[in-house]
């Protein structure tokens, strides 16, 4: 399970989620950048993946979920996936309801992760 807590080298109120390492994917971290309202995995070598979300009105309790983008180097390495997951498990612990627009969400994510319906709006 991912775990969040503040981190000292990010903008305040960015949480680091940090993974274990696994088969899909080099060790890394998955940042939640608040301040930058994304999910993101910066690479060493420049690249960043990023899941990127928008609050709905000024109820932050329903996160528009509309675009996920992984560099062209790292396609094929389920980082779409892991920043999904990130994305889904952070809404959960934090009571929160996604509103999966983005098209890598509703039609693979979703359908492949029945644990996060709950989370769904």
């Amino acid at each position: 399970r991912a775990v969040c807590q503040s981190s000292p080298k990010k903008k305040k109120g960015d949480m680091i989620i940090r993974r274990a390492m696994s088969t899909i994917a080099p060790h890394f971290s998955v940042v939640h950048e608040i301040s930058r309202t994304r999910f993101a995995i910066h690479f060493d070598n420049g690249d960043t993946a990023e899941l990127l979300y928008s609050p709905i009105g000024g109820n932050s309790d329903r996160l528009d979920c509309y675009h996920t983008y992984v560099p062209s180097s790292q396609r094929g390495k389920g980082i779409a996936k892991i920043l999904a997951e990130a994305a889904f498990s952070w809404a959960r612990d934090n009571n929160k309801k996604i509103i999966p627009s983005c098209s890598y969400l509703s039609d693979t994510f979703l359908p492949s992760s029945p644990e996060f319906k709950s989370v769904v709006e």
